[in-house]
């Protein structure tokens, strides 16, 4: 059954007022308290600040806890990336990841979540997760997202490959989880790649981080996705884009700033189960005043 965006919105928008509603079905009635859900937590994906933390760790996990954050989750768990080259040069932390953890540690930020690289070997990283005290892992490569011989066999083979790795995960007392982009939603014979793979994976060994600003450039109704991932998704990123993004020019700006109504989706994706938001600017001109202006926005906003 369809639930309608605007339904849903509404469901959603009703929490600021009259209280905390948690529907249970389409076409059942809601079941609401008249006390406010507890103000989720001021999270923060630290790639939004990943240049800044690599020149100097210290300095910079220094001032994202002087934002006023609550949590972290932690853009990498390898001192250097497969990604390190180019523009990328120095990425994840500048061969200098030792400080950027003993800052975090000397800090007391919280790290519920931290980026696994799937290529690299998982058991060192799992259990730096664990040693941070992460409940959560997350993948976010799909190589075979990007061949153009994606067929309906290799989506199926990527949700085997990840079920073993969820498996791995459970087995160090952590929770797999996959992170969109807009390419998962491209078409494989009528069928959405995404879709595909969310009923193909184990939902107890593999669960999902919804990036909700991928979703809104893909063009993806995001509170139905929500509604159908119920229970499955403890994690989004909250990314805000201007009107003119698109998957080839996205423009990402700070939270609140751009044109998604996370007023309304926030609460939304807390009633459907989830447990943190993490809000990300991929490449910002200044990371420490972007983050520090979605802080500023969800804290005029109690009910999120």
């Amino acid at each position: 059954m369809i639930v309608g965006r605007r339904r849903l919105l509404h469901a959603a928008l009703a929490t600021t007022t009259i209280g905390f509603c948690m529907p249970a079905a389409p076409a059942a009635r809601s079941t609401c308290s008249t006390a406010p859900p507890k103000p989720v937590a001021r999270g923060v994906q630290t790639y939004t600040a990943w240049r800044d933390i690599a020149r100097d760790p210290k300095r910079s996990i220094t001032s994202l806890a002087s934002l006023g954050i609550d949590e972290i989750e932690l853009h990498a768990l390898v001192n250097d990336s497969h990604w390190n080259e180019g523009e990328d040069a120095g990425y994840p932390f500048g061969g200098r990841m030792a400080e950027a953890v003993a800052a975090i540690r000397t800090w007391g930020v919280k790290v519920p979540s931290a980026l696994l690289e799937e290529q690299r070997p998982h058991e060192p990283q799992l259990l730096l997760a664990k040693s941070l005290g992460a409940q959560y892992v997350v993948v976010i490569d799909w190589p075979e997202l990007e061949t153009d011989q994606l067929d309906k066999a290799l989506v199926r083979a990527t949700a085997r490959r990840w079920n073993d790795l969820g498996g791995l995960c459970h087995r160090f007392g952590l929770q797999l989880c996959y992170h969109n982009h807009w390419s998962d939603f491209r078409d494989i014979n009528g069928a959405r790649a995404f879709d595909i793979l969310a009923k193909e994976v184990n939902p107890d060994l593999v669960m999902f981080e919804l990036d909700l600003g991928w979703l809104h450039i893909a063009n993806v109704d995001i509170p139905q996705l929500l509604y159908d991932l119920r229970g499955r998704v403890p994690l989004i990123h909250v990314k805000d884009c201007s009107a003119d993004s698109s998957s080839a020019t996205p423009h990402f700006v700070a939270l609140g700033d751009g044109v998604i109504d996370y007023g309304a989706l926030i609460p939304l994706a807390r009633q459907f189960g989830v447990k943190h938001v993490f809000q990300e600017t991929d490449n910002p001109s200044d990371p420490f005043d972007t983050i520090k202006r979605g802080i500023a926005w969800m804290n005029k906003r109690p009910w999120i």
